[in-house]
């Protein structure tokens, strides 16, 4: 029998850790995670530990499996190490040209829409100065451009555009400070960050397309700066399902002459997107922090994004005396409904109060149930120290009139200054987990523990009657109309899902020009298949309608749309042929099935089934799924849907 550490005392770590109150609550099934001890290199490597770290999943070759960059210090010297996945569950190291950085961001993004996965990468060459007389830090920020197949899907530096050169603030603080996402529905990938570069930053750039950027100077209603921080992590996400990308960001702020009315401290800030390449004046002010990590997504499943948040703050109003007293709040805001307000649940009364600082979020379903969960590094346990752990809380809902997760070891070591991860890297459709970072608890020797970089990869094998998870199916109906602005709206029915509710399932859009072949997406996908390129911090749709400006659709353009579960799996695209108009997720399925004298047409959308003869007499009507008696011989079968129609030939013999 396998021996599974941090299970077999999960009843014990849970009673101890957890609270006697979320035993009795609505627990939720806790999947078994199972650490990879070998075989994670062709050549027997593990993969490359480091802390201070940058680390992202991409599938940079298109071969359908996502693979992993991690940027940091590796004990003894920076590295920059790109891990190709073989798809068998090992993963070989390729040469690279990226940075070796410290205190690093890492991001994925087609920033030139030719259908593959370009790096942006920033941070510092040396340690944050401790004292005086210390070296300054060197700080580099770089654009790769991946050259795909035909030239081996290698890497060159381009620097289009003039990027400021930051990190995070220096040392053990957030490392997805850095995020992309379509902001102007231009078609083009556009780049938010915040950290340090000399001073505080916070920065919007702007892909005009052709390899070009521009900074935008004046990106809160066209009169002021964003908030100007460091130290914290930014999340694009359709906060008020009006099809835009909105930005929810915290860190340390900086007072400037935009803001003199705010003091130099931790913000939490949520602005939405006014729709006209502006954002508003920040419509939500919450409790921000340093040095830990946010996530967005729905956890009360109403269709409406939430965010959770963790990390550390030094506030004084948290202080008896009125002096600065450090927290480490790990809270949950859920969405009013509007993206203006949200009610937020603390670690009072959500179950997990063991926050740290130097931590990292990732979300997703990982139990299938339907619910977001979040696997969280660092949480600290009080009781037993030296025991602080990785860890996932598993969402149990609204219990007692607040939303509440319990909390569930991964593993004996704990991670920070490092990345949390949860990826579907072997393609079951379950999410798996991955962690990097240091830790002071890599190899148990009695009461003495060596200390270094660690990095691990925990594969979901379910269990405790955890049923797989499967793709949500494709949408319906997918069609699009073009205003007097020449502005593409697309709309369609919604998907469904066999854990996610559908009102929480998010979608992805693509257009491939059949002239130049470039791809615009929200996110990278493979057409075929629906397999997402990407991992982390999906900035997805919300809601089933899109308008894309600046573009046109023309004979032979392709255009399509798939939803995206809780647990990140990408559905089958519903596809349409400019000029032709049939969806090509109908034709593909709509199966025949012929059983004697006995044939139905079966697919899993609703439509009309007309037989006819070789002479073209129509001989029967019926429904999709519906079966019909027919006499031997050869016949024409066209089904038709709300998407269009297509044709099927069968003989009966």
């Amino acid at each position: 029998m396998r021996t599974n550490y941090f299970l077999k005392h999960v009843t014990l770590v849970v009673v101890a850790l957890f609270g006697v109150a979320s035993i009795f609550a609505q627990r939720a099934k806790v999947p078994d995670f199972v650490k990879v001890t070998s075989s994670l290199e062709e050549d027997g490597k593990a993969f490359v530990p480091v802390y201070e770290a940058g680390a992202a999943w991409g599938d940079y070759n298109n071969d359908g499996y996502l693979d992993l960059l991690s940027v940091g210090w590796s004990n003894t010297e920076n590295k920059a190490t790109l891990h190709k996945n073989n798809g068998n569950g090992t993963f070989t190291q390729v040469a690279n040209p990226f940075f070796a950085l410290r205190a690093s961001s890492v991001t994925w993004l087609d920033y030139n829409n030719d259908g593959n996965l370009d790096v942006f990468i920033c941070g510092s060459v040396n340690p944050q100065p401790d004292k005086v007389g210390d070296p300054p830090r060197e700080q580099m920020t770089g654009l790769f451009e991946n050259s795909g197949a035909g030239g081996g899907y290698t890497f060159d530096e381009v620097f289009a555009g003039e990027f400021e050169y930051v990190d995070n603030g220096g040392k053990n603080k957030p490392n997805r400070y850095v995020v992309a996402a379509d902001f102007d529905n231009d078609g083009w990938v556009d780049l938010y960050v915040t950290g340090q570069g000399g001073a505080r930053r916070s920065l919007l750039y702007k892909n005009t397309g052709g390899g070009y950027w521009s900074l935008v100077s004046a990106p809160v209603n066209g009169e002021k700066n964003f908030v100007q921080m460091n130290g914290g992590e930014a999340v694009w996400a359709d906060m008020n399902n009006d099809g835009f990308m909105d930005l929810v960001t915290t860190g340390y702020s900086q007072m400037t002459d935009d803001y003199p009315e705010l003091t130099n401290g931790y913000k939490g800030l949520v602005y939405l997107n006014n729709g006209d390449g502006t954002f508003t004046e920040p419509v939500f002010f919450f409790d921000g922090t340093e040095s830990g990590g946010i996530v967005v997504a729905d956890f009360n499943g109403d269709g409406k994004l939430d965010f959770a948040i963790t990390g550390a703050t030094n506030n004084k109003d948290y202080h008896p005396t009125g002096g600065t007293s450090w927290r480490w709040p790990n809270d949950i805001y859920i969405n009013n409904g509007n993206g203006k307000s949200y009610t937020k649940y603390d670690k009072t009364v959500n179950g997990m109060d063991f926050a740290r600082q130097e931590q990292s979020l990732a979300a997703g379903d990982v139990n299938n149930d339907g619910k977001i969960d979040i696997l969280y590094s660092n949480a600290h346990i009080p009781a037993n120290n030296p025991a602080d752990i990785n860890a996932f809380f598993l969402n149990d809902g609204f219990v007692d009139d607040a939303i509440t997760f319990t909390g569930s070891a991964l593993g004996h070591n704990k991670t920070w200054a490092g990345v949390a991860c949860l990826v579907d890297y072997d393609n079951d459709n379950n999410l798996d987990a991955f962690v990097t970072g240091y830790s002071n608890r890599l190899v148990p020797d009695g009461e003495n523990w060596t200390a270094g970089a660690y990095s691990a990869l925990f594969k979901n094998e379910l269990g405790d009657d955890i049923t797989a998870n499967d793709p949500p199916s494709a949408p319906t109906n997918l069609k699009y109309t073009v205003d007097s602005y020449g502005d593409i709206t697309f709309t369609w029915n919604a998907a469904t899902d066999d854990k996610t509710p559908q009102a929480s399932l998010q979608y992805n859009l693509f257009l491939k020009k059949a002239s130049t072949g470039e791809i615009v997406s929200i996110l990278p996908a493979h057409i075929e298949t629906g397999r997402l390129k990407v991992n982390e911090n999906l900035a997805a749709l919300t809601t089933t309608s899109y308008t894309l400006r600046g573009w046109t659709i023309e004979d032979g353009d392709v255009y399509g749309v798939q939803a995206i579960d809780g647990a990140k799996a990408g559905g089958k695209f519903c596809t349409v042929i400019k000029g032709n108009d049939i969806p090509t997720v109908i034709k593909d399925n709509i199966d025949v099935s012929i059983d004697g004298k006995t044939v139905t047409m079966k697919a899993n959308v609703a439509g009309n089934v007309a037989v006819y003869g070789v002479s073209g007499v129509s001989v029967a009507q019926t429904k999709i799924n519906t079966p019909v008696e027919l006499a031997t011989g050869v016949y024409v079968i066209k089904v038709t849907t709300a998407n269009g129609s297509t044709v099927k030939k069968v003989v009966v013999k």
